[in-house]
């Protein structure tokens, strides 16, 4: 079976690779990775385990989206903590189940990120989360200026998201962001 792995690397101030989102693309409609979908148990034994991860990631952080349904499954417990941050959305307001979850992954161990926080009603799921990515395009630098200030002192780590250009990583970076993810590293810096 062929699987399609694509990989965005997340990138330090001096443009160092922190980690990858790898973004699976299956063949033929079959959902991958195996331990995000439902998976018997036969598979779960057959999950990529930490060399995969290492061979993708070089040695880095794999970042990689959780759905609501896998978490609440736990099917992420499959995954090598030490390697793997689980990427949570914050679109929908969370619900006790969804809190949960992320609080057994977070025990045993795993790192949670929050995707598109704008703060408010998504303060819970935020206290969980060891990693915050703002959205650069969708908050004003004032807002994000308050939410790192509102969270950073917990030990939070910033990610701006969605940074396009190299005067989105120079103002980022100026803003106190720890790392940047985006396409601002595809276009060459005269």
């Amino acid at each position: 079976m062929l699987r399609f792995i694509a990989r965005q690397p997340i990138l330090d101030r001096y443009e160092r690779v922190y980690g990858y989102e790898l973004h699976f693309r299956p063949q033929g409609g079959e959902a991958w990775p195996p331990i995000l979908s439902p998976i018997t148990a036969d598979q779960a034994s057959e999950a990529p385990g930490a060399e995969w991860f290492d061979e993708i990631t070089e040695g880095t952080l794999a970042f990689i989206k959780c759905p609501r349904q896998a978490l609440l499954e736990g099917r992420p417990a499959v995954l090598p903590h030490d390697n793997v941050v689980l990427e949570v959305q914050s679109t929908q307001e969370p619900d006790l189940e969804v809190l949960k979850a992320c609080q057994e992954l977070k025990d045993a161990g795993f790192l949670i990120a929050l995707e598109n926080f704008h703060g408010g009603w998504e303060d819970p799921l935020a206290n969980l989360a060891g990693i915050i990515k703002l959205d650069v395009t969708a908050l004003t630098e004032r807002a994000q200026w308050l939410l790192m200030r509102q969270f950073r002192a917990k030990g939070t780590i910033f990610i701006a998201d969605k940074v396009e250009n190299r005067t989105q990583s120079q103002s980022a970076i100026q803003q106190g962001f720890s790392y940047l993810h985006g396409n601002f590293y595809l276009k060459p810096q005269p």
